[in-house]
């Protein structure tokens, strides 16, 4: 299975509530040779004392046939 990933371009949101650093959303799909496989969205900020990313994954069929 060959997966490819597009890349939107991040987004910088309202600043982070615990160090009013920037929050940096990202969106990404992947893809499978039969279409959309998978999407994470991502959500960090640089100056947050604990490097961390919260994030969301979903794999597999997603639809209303799902």
């Amino acid at each position: 299975m060959v997966l490819t990933i597009e890349f939107e371009p991040p987004r910088e949101l309202q600043p982070c509530q615990c160090c009013g650093g920037p929050a940096t959303s990202l969106t990404r799909f992947v893809y499978d040779e039969a279409g959309a496989y998978a999407i994470y969205l991502a959500r960090f900020s640089d100056r947050h004392p604990e490097r961390l990313v919260k994030a969301v994954v979903s794999i597999g069929e997603w639809g209303e046939d799902s």
